[in-house]
């Protein structure tokens, strides 16, 4: 929320040009608001409007405070104690602070003391009204996602009357799952237009001529629902070579397993590292059947491979 506020300091570093207390809430590491060399300075930031305060970062890269105070206003004139917050750790640390604040217009950092002569330097004074999300720890993928990868609420759940709900460039990647799916679920699956409900996956395609990752997609799985979104059909099969993985193992069974078949609440944003990524056969030493060719790729494919 900073990089909509104002920033403003009590002192700055005037031997530094160009230095104003708008470095620290610039989105720029490599800028910075530094003070002058005084233990009891601020830098505060009236946020573009009231609102809750979850959490706080401050990297401080080489001048720190070791003991100060987070305080909150509404008004900018009385002030709330909000965290007081003594490091053990020099410059070239970032500090991230929960606070809870339920409404707050102004943040401020209130200096107690520095960690040398120097005063305080402020890199990145971030904001933010809601926590971060959670990279999940036992997402098990290959690849993993190039982009990022999130918790999400809830868990979406495949049942017996689940639709596979897909247009245009999208039904291809959606009839190539509900095949798979078919055989160790036992649902009927259809693939099918329309508007989704929480049981169904959708799968859309909509392509977009500013994207450079044209085999892109986001996977979001939720109590709401699964969908995937790509703006490629290949990004669309990427996500659900994705989805494979999510569900139990046995999703790749050839025989119906009687088990539930979930998804643990996920946001996914993923695209290929590379733009060729190849399997070699030497079928000069080894010599295989038409069909055997055609598993091996099917595998390949699974992990994303695309030559």
């Amino acid at each position: 929320m900073a990089l909509t506020g104002t920033a403003t300091a009590s002192n700055v570093e005037n031997q530094l040009p160009g230095n104003f207390a708008a470095m620290a809430i610039d989105g720029d590491s490599y800028t910075r608001w530094s003070s002058n060399y005084l233990d009891d300075l601020w830098l505060q930031v009236e946020l573009a409007q009231a609102g809750p305060i979850d959490h706080v970062k401050i990297v401080w890269p080489n001048a720190a405070a070791k003991k100060f105070i987070l305080q909150t206003s509404l008004d900018g004139v009385t002030w709330t104690d909000a965290e007081t917050i003594t490091s053990t750790v020099g410059p070239g640390r970032t500090d991230e602070i929960t606070l809870g604040v339920a409404n707050a217009k102004f943040l401020r950092m209130q200096g107690i003391s520095r960690w040398s002569t120097y005063g305080y330097s402020i890199s990145e004074f971030a904001i933010y009204d809601k926590a971060q999300p959670v990279a999940p720890k036992n997402l098990a993928l290959v690849p993993l996602p190039a982009e990022s990868a999130a918790t999400a609420d809830g868990t979406f759940r495949l049942i017996p009357k689940s639709r596979i709900v897909a247009t245009g460039d999208a039904v291809d990647a959606a009839t190539y799952f509900a095949q798979k799916a078919r055989k160790s679920t036992g649902f009927t699956l259809p693939v099918v237009t329309g508007t989704a409900t929480a049981n169904d996956v959708q799968i859309t395609v909509a392509p977009d001529s500013s994207e450079d990752k044209p085999e892109s997609y986001t996977l979001a799985a939720d109590a709401h629902g699964l969908k995937i979104a790509a703006n490629t059909s290949a990004g669309a099969l990427n996500g659900v070579q994705t989805l494979r993985q999510l569900f139990p193992q046995w999703i790749e069974s050839s025989s119906v397993v009687n088990t539930p078949w979930t998804v643990g609440g996920v946001v996914i944003s993923d695209y290929p590292r590379y733009e060729h990524r190849g399997v070699s056969i030497d079928v000069a030493r080894s010599f295989y059947t038409v069909d055997e060719m055609k598993e091996h790729i099917d595998n390949a494919a699974q992990f994303k491979f695309n030559t």
